[in-house]
């Protein structure tokens, strides 16, 4: 489950509690007026099914601009993991000559399948959520039937508690994670310690209200308050000396107490301890919800608008995401043509005339650039070799051009601009 704070919220409640959304009700709208039955019709809803199968893998933070085309029917989308307590902002852009419009969906993957989980308006292209189940999320983004345009995606890390537990300080101060072995391994830390000088303000990190607070035990001096917006538990320990009085409802930003070493952390430097206990799940990482400093997105100013591209090294490892850290789907080779799907700062999405998706770094891409060439024989033509083998034709053409090959095939084009392809054996 998500806690979904979304742009163009309707009367009455967020739009992920309705039954419908934006995609769904155009969808809707091309079978009412019998266009489902069309074959641009059903390439347009089945290419939004098909995203979902086979998403490309990015890590947060992560941007990417792109270009979809009028005579393509296709829809991206991209699969990430977040942490529970994680927040995430997500931000496009899209620029088309005529008034299409782009349709963005944000889904959690859920036994297997994807659930929808809401959507922005088309007005602006803006949502925010905080993932309240560690998992796997996508994005898929999708213009309008016949729709074209250029696109901007960006999907970027966002503080979950408005303030730092520790005032003055940062994620940086945090030595000790959650996890961590205590008592030579015979119990596990249930929180994050936070160090600072003694004295400094320990303050409420959400709104809420002060549930106890107690003097005594591994804690020593401590403060438990209730989250509001989650109901969660928060537990502030090792204190100087503590600020409220159970009962207290605060803000966040008000002081609870100052940080020490009072408990079991009297031989060690002052710090905070500080936990997260949620209602039937006990103890969760604090470290999503209090982090505070993010790598910014890398975002294009200015990217090419190329359909097709080659490889123009020896070799180049198509990856399943924008790193060298993602395993290698496959290897191609010089002269491999490529559809390009987006860019991102130093990497480009592609997809091979096979249908494998991912990336490659860009510095091993080259435009396609037509070569003339001539057929000194009569051929047999595929219009696409790799999903439909049995749609061919004889070939009398004998000017063309070269655009570049993949596997066996060359991919050709004739005078009237129509592509296809050939073998090579």
């Amino acid at each position: 489950m998500l806690l979904l704070i979304l742009a163009g919220c309707k009367p009455g409640g967020l739009p992920f509690l309705s039954q419908t959304y934006p995609h769904q009700n155009y969808g809707d709208q091309l079978k009412k007026q019998g266009l489902n039955n069309t074959r641009i019709g059903k390439q347009w809803l089945n290419q939004a099914r098909l995203a979902l199968k086979n998403p490309v893998r990015v890590e947060v933070p992560f941007a990417v601009n792109g270009v979809f085309y009028t005579e393509q029917v296709e829809a991206l989308a991209w699969k990430f993991a977040l942490k529970r307590g994680a927040s995430i902002n997500v931000s496009a852009s899209w620029q088309s000559p005529d008034s299409s419009g782009i349709f963005i969906d944000l889904f959690q993957e859920q036994e297997g399948k994807w659930k929808h989980l809401g959507a922005p308006s088309q007005l602006e292209y803006k949502l925010s959520f905080e993932s309240k189940e560690e998992g796997n999320y996508l994005l898929r983004i999708q213009p309008e039937l016949l729709g074209a345009g250029r696109f901007s995606l960006q999907i970027q890390y966002a503080e979950t508690y408005s303030h730092f537990p520790v005032q003055g300080k940062d994620s940086r101060a945090i030595w000790s994670v959650f996890g961590d072995e205590r008592d030579g391994g015979k119990r596990q830390h249930e929180g994050i310690d936070i160090f600072a000088e003694r004295g400094t303000p320990v303050v409420a990190p959400v709104s809420g209200m002060v549930s106890t607070v107690r003097n005594g035990g591994l804690g020593g001096k401590s403060v438990w308050m209730q989250d509001s917006k989650r109901g969660h538990s928060l537990y502030f320990a090792h204190l100087d000396s503590q600020a409220v009085q159970k009962g207290k409802r605060v803000q966040p930003g008000d002081t609870l107490g100052f940080v020490g070493n009072s408990g079991n952390a009297r031989n060690t430097q002052p710090h905070l301890h500080f936990g997260i206990y949620a209602r039937f799940d006990g103890a969760v990482n604090p470290y999503p919800f209090v982090d505070n400093l993010f790598k910014p997105v890398p975002v294009l100013t200015d990217f090419p608008v190329q359909k097709l591209q080659i490889v123009k090294g020896v070799k180049a490892n198509l990856r399943y995401g924008p790193g060298t850290s993602f395993d290698v789907i496959a290897a191609l080779e010089r002269g491999d043509l490529v559809w390009v799907k987006g860019y991102t700062a130093d990497w480009v999405q592609v997809e091979t005339p096979s249908q494998h998706k991912g990336f490659i770094h860009s510095s091993l891409l080259a435009s396609a650039e037509l070569q003339p060439a001539r057929l000194a024989e009569e051929k047999w033509a595929f219009w696409d070799p790799f999903l439909h083998p049995a749609d061919s034709f004889r070939l009398n053409e004998e000017a063309v051009f070269v655009l570049g090959k993949y596997e066996n095939y060359q991919l050709l084009q004739d005078r009237n601009q129509n592509d296809f392809w050939v073998s090579l054996q």
